[in-house]
């Protein structure tokens, strides 16, 4: 090894976890500890979900996300927002590409991505879905329900028999009775059921009807 490289081999010597559930407008950061941090030069990339590319950031302010360290060993960033159109949550990867300077023969590191869902802030429970495999609005979907994760769902027939019923409600309900001895596959008809949601925080249970449209 040449002199000029001595003591500028890339060493990470800490992690962060490998994905993270976060709620919009959160302020978060990412690091990645390295041996001689200030020898080294950096640059954060973020990858959008349904992307092959990963593009880099910049130091950014903008009404949807603010960026700031994407030079340096820990990025920050700072209240991903949705527009009014957005449905789904978010789903982004971020990794971190780490060079030596110049005069040092050393390939760059790629630290392993990093996967975050962002979250709706605000709740909202739609009162119909459509839950025929055909890819769009199978599962009943409550726009921020990952914000109360000791919550308890309960969803009543017109006959008062529960058909579903599931702690800590994930969005996957699609349309089947869970609770109740049925012959074939189960799906629930076309029909009008009662939910109770209880976001087990300590308010009243929220109360509604919600619509499984078949065709």
């Amino acid at each position: 090894m040449d002199y000029l490289e001595a003591g500028f081999s890339i060493n990470v010597t800490s992690t962060p976890e490998s994905s993270y559930l976060i709620q919009e407008g959160d302020t978060f950061s990412i690091s990645f500890e390295v041996d001689f941090e200030e020898r080294f030069i950096y640059q954060w990339q973020v990858q959008e979900f349904g992307s092959l590319f990963w593009e880099n950031i910049l130091d950014t302010v903008t009404d949807r996300v603010t960026y700031s360290g994407t030079n340096t060993n820990t990025l920050k960033v700072k209240g991903v927002r949705f527009d009014d159109m957005q449905v789904d949550n978010v789903l982004l990867k971020y990794r971190l590409v780490i060079s030596t300077p110049s005069f040092i023969c050393q390939d760059d590191i790629f630290t392993s991505p990093i996967d975050f869902e962002i979250y709706h802030r605000d709740l909202h429970i739609p009162n119909a879905f459509s839950p025929n495999n055909d890819g769009i609005n199978d599962f009943w979907v409550i726009r921020g329900i990952e914000g109360y994760p000791n919550n308890k769902l309960r969803v009543y027939n017109r006959w008062n028999n529960r058909v579903y019923e599931r702690e800590g409600y994930r969005n996957n309900w699609d349309g089947k009775n869970q609770m109740q001895i049925y012959f074939g596959d189960g799906e629930l008809p076309e029909a009008t059921y009662f939910y109770i949601l209880d976001l087990g925080e300590g308010s009243k249970p929220l109360t509604g009807f919600v619509y499984i449209k078949r065709e």
